[in-house]
């Protein structure tokens, strides 16, 4: 039973990053596009937009994405429908305020008030259905949910392409391709959720609505304050340099997002487990779950990371061309911060429904942001900013981990290994450096440095990594059984 149980969570890790992963690459392919076709200073202004919309979004979420997978383990299956159509509703709310207040934004930047009421709907209709792909999840419909994403990432890379290939002035007419999207996703959620909507209604147990709130409630308002942390650079940025500027910043701040998503999208197929053993108290197992995990994503995410650490200045030329030469000092700070997200520590946090601290942390982390953001913009100009985040990020994180230690029972020293850790970080390193050294010494072009480089790198990795045994078969079988389409050994890497 354990084995199916954790070859069923490994499946459903596998279908969350998968999604994850091609909408990320979706939308880097979709930056890389608008990069090369679009002038610096009408990229600035198209990424400013962007930035609006997306921080509306997730102002206005209530942290009710992450929900399901704390509450659909604790109400009865005929209770599911009615759960989602009550989350709904309050987003719906949710969704004209925060739509109102982003319109003050659109205004600002580009003095479009009739324009800006239009946003006010896309933010609406966006937000009153930001829950069903985390409740699809939840309800073990992860394969549909992935269906779901990547199909409305398709949709919306489709139209901002066609925007912005075939008008002058894209910021209008990307605002009703939006609102057409929208139209699309609203009318999809409904199809994918009809059966529950329509016949899961039973009555939900008495004080869900004061529960959904209270865990709900800080949880978002640390989602929002989380989000604008990730946000609050980007518009200090752009109030205090040009668009150009602006858009060479955004270039830079890309931050590989197809593998930030690798712990988030691992994580949150793992919540609902974490979160049965944290209320049974089997608190030894589900330490000892979560260790492994990590020592695994590890294993993805620091050589990845390390690769483009070192590789940074000929992959932002090749992708995006020499027109970006301060992007690529801005892209090796956030991809050094990538190097300690080996889990999603506040979704093992919301885990405990510990989600009033997550709040207070990401209070902290946005003023930590903030305050050291400016501080670097005055002494080091652009360059501060990334660095300023970075340090605020090492900061809480620090604080996060003294939180699981005290829920789990165990020192912090006891929440990683340093010497495997630290075994892969180096591993990683002198590979990597080896790689290009040997590279630039042939006097390889930059498309041949990075088409030949990425095989030798992990190839090279690999080998060092089994001989100094810092990955061994059964980590190599976990990596494979994150691929949906793979079905043997599946089993045997969950359980381990």
């Amino acid at each position: 039973m354990v084995m199916n149980s954790g070859g069923k969570t490994a499946r459903k890790a596998g279908v969350v990053l998968l999604s994850s992963v091609v909408t990320a690459t979706n939308t880097a392919v979709l930056l890389i596009v608008l990069a090369r076709l679009l002038d610096k200073s009408v990229l600035g202004d198209v990424f400013k937009l962007v930035m609006i919309y997306k921080t509306a979004v997730t102002l206005g979420g209530l942290g009710f994405n992450d929900n399901p997978y704390y509450f659909i383990p604790k109400i009865p299956e005929a209770s599911r429908g009615r759960f989602l159509l009550q989350s709904m509703r309050l987003l719906l709310a949710s969704g004209l305020g925060v739509g109102l207040f982003s319109l003050c934004f659109f205004v600002y930047f580009f003095g479009d008030a009739l324009t800006g009421a239009v946003l006010v709907a896309v933010v609406t209709l966006e937000l009153t259905t930001d829950i069903v792909p985390s409740y699809l999840i939840a309800v073990g419909r992860a394969r549909t949910s992935a269906f779901y994403q990547i199909g409305l990432s398709v949709l919306n890379a489709s139209v901002v392409l066609a925007v912005c290939a075939w008008t002058v002035n894209p910021i209008r007419w990307l605002t009703y391709g939006f609102l057409v999207c929208n139209l699309v996703r609203v009318a999809w959620a409904f199809v994918v959720s009809r059966h529950d909507i329509l016949k899961r209604r039973d009555l939900l147990p008495p004080g869900m609505l004061k529960e959904q709130l209270s865990f709900g409630v800080p949880l978002g308002l640390s989602t929002l304050t989380l989000r604008i942390n990730k946000q609050a650079d980007n518009y200090i940025v752009a109030f205090a340099f040009s668009s150009a500027v602006f858009a060479e910043y955004t270039v830079g701040s890309w931050e590989i997002p197809m593998v930030l998503r690798i712990p988030y999208a691992i994580t949150a197929a793992y919540m609902t487990t974490f979160t049965r053993l944290f209320d049974r108290r089997n608190l030894e197992e589900l330490h000892r779950r979560w260790m492994q995990m990590t020592e695994k994503v590890a294993l993805l995410i620091v050589p990845i990371a390390m690769y483009f650490l070192v590789f940074a200045d000929d992959v932002i030329r090749l992708l995006f061309g020499s027109q970006f030469p301060q992007a690529v000092v801005v892209f090796q700070i956030y991809t050094f911060t990538l190097l300690t997200r080996v889990s999603s520590y506040s979704g093992l946090l919301k885990c405990f429904g510990d989600s009033r601290f997550v709040f207070r942390t990401s209070v902290l982390l946005v003023v930590l942001n903030v305050v050291l953001t400016m501080v670097g913009i005055q002494l080091l100009g652009l360059y501060g900013a990334p660095l300023g985040a970075s340090i605020a990020h090492h900061a809480t994180l620090g604080i996060s981990l003294r939180r699981i230690s005290g829920h789990l029972g165990v020192p912090m020293r006891r929440l990683i290994r340093y010497r495997f850790y630290l075994g892969v970080v180096a591993v990683a390193l002198i590979t990597a450096v080896g790689v290009r050294s040997g590279l630039l010494w042939l006097g390889a072009t930059i498309p041949v440095q990075v088409a030949v480089s990425i095989p030798l790198y992990l190839a090279g990795f690999t080998l060092v990594a089994c001989r100094a045994r810092l990955m061994d078969a059964e980590d190599r079988r976990f990596v494979l059984s994150l691929l949906p389409l793979r079905r043997r050994n599946v089993n045997e890497a969950a359980a381990s």
